[in-house]
Formats: C-alpha cells, sequence, structure tokens
C-alpha cells in the first residue's frame, strides 16, 4: 500500500469518528443527554401537563375577573337604581310641599281680604257710631253699637282685640256691653292689651254701679 493510500484512508476515518468524538465530548462535559423513547415521552407529557396547568391558571384568573367586572356592574348599576328612586322621592316630596305652600298662600291671601273687609266694615260702622254721636240722640246710637257688638263678636278674638283697642274707651264699653255672648267678650278682653283690659273692665264695672244706684 502506497503512502498515499494511508493517508487517505486515514483522513477518511478521522472525518468519520470526528462527529462521535464531538458527540462523545459533550455527553463527558454535561451539554448534551441522550434521551430515550421512554424519556422523550415523559418529558412530552410533563411539558404538556404544565402547559395545560398554566392554559387552566390563565383562564381561571380571567373568569375571577370577568366575575369581579360583573359584580362591579351588578353594584353600580344597583347603585343608580337607588339614586334614581331617591331622587323621584325627593320630587314628589318637593311637588306635595309645593303644593301644600301654594294652598296655605291661597289662605292666608283670603284671610287678609277677609281681616281687610272686616276693618273696612268696622271703619264705617265706627264713622256711622260718630256722627249718632254728634247728632241727636233718637235712640240710632243703640242701634250702632248693637251692629259694631255684633261683628266684633263674630271676628276672631285676637282679631276683634287688636281693633277695638284703638277705639274710645267709651265705644268699646258700649260694644262690649252690648255683646251677647260673655265667653266671647271674656275672649276679647283677655287678648287685649293688659292695662286696655283692666281700663274697659273698671268703666263697665262703673256704669253698672252707677245704674244699680
Amino acid at each position: 500500500m502506497k503512502t498515499m493510500d494511508t493517508i487517505i484512508i486515514g483522513a477518511i476515518v478521522m472525518m468519520l469518528s470526528f462527529p462521535l468524538m464531538w458527540l462523545g465530548g459533550l455527553l463527558l462535559t454535561g451539554n448534551a443527554k441522550l434521551i430515550f423513547k421512554g424519556d422523550l415521552a415523559r418529558m412530552v407529557e410533563i411539558e404538556t401537563t404544565a402547559r395545560m396547568q398554566r392554559n387552566n391558571l390563565t383562564m381561571d384568573s380571567l373568569i375571577i375577573a370577568n366575575t369581579e367586572a360583573f359584580q362591579s356592574n351588578v353594584l353600580l348599576k344597583n347603585s343608580i337604581a337607588n339614586k334614581s328612586e331617591e331622587i323621584d322621592r325627593d320630587q314628589e316630596r318637593l311637588d306635595v310641599l309645593k303644593s301644600e305652600l301654594q294652598t296655605e298662600r291661597a289662605n292666608i291671601e283670603a284671610a287678609k281680604a277677609g281681616l281687610d273687609k272686616a276693618i273696612s266694615d268696622l271703619a264705617d260702622e265706627r264713622a256711622k257710631y260718630e256722627e249718632t254721636m254728634n247728632g241727636p240722640n233718637d235712640g240710632a246710637i243703640d242701634k250702632a253699637t248693637v251692629s259694631l257688638a255684633k261683628t266684633y263678636q263674630a271676628m276672631k278674638p285676637a282679631e276683634a282685640a287688636q281693633i277695638m283697642e284703638t277705639l274710645p274707651d267709651n265705644l268699646c264699653v258700649d260694644i262690649l256691653k252690648s255683646m251677647t255672648d260673655d265667653r266671647q267678650k271674656g275672649r276679647i278682653l283677655s287678648s287685649m292689651d293688659t292695662e286696655k283690659a283692666a281700663k274697659l273692665s273698671k268703666l263697665m264695672s262703673a256704669k253698672k254701679y252707677s245704674r244699680v244706684n
């Protein structure tokens, strides 16, 4: 065998054995590992199980997040509904109060109109009385006093007292003595100024005593 042939054969052997030598070096250094059929199946199973677990965890996280979001939406919806009902109730109460205020205003205006009319009527009666007082005494003074007494007797005690406090004492005494309802007379005196009521009571008593004598 020639030297050249020997060299060629040696080179071919080295080329063929190099992958084996390289693989052996990787195995010796721990950079490579031989996996047999059973180990490969086990690794695939483990990897598949791990991937399924990761997917399940992701799915569970999504389910929890969606559930929390749904619950938050339900709570928000209920809160809005409750707030809307509360606003409706407040509006109803406001409407009722508005109606009551309008009714009360109408009542006050009606009462004021009635009081103004009563004051006007009393002023007319007072003018007639004063005219009668200045004219001849033909018995008309008694009619005017009785008319005034009836008017004041039909009024509320506080209103009648407020007006009678502005009248002369003698006129007040005649009006009070012409009233037929003693309880109304007492209520009117109780509603008057204390000093005015005491003075009228004394005058009434004095006239009564002078008549008896």
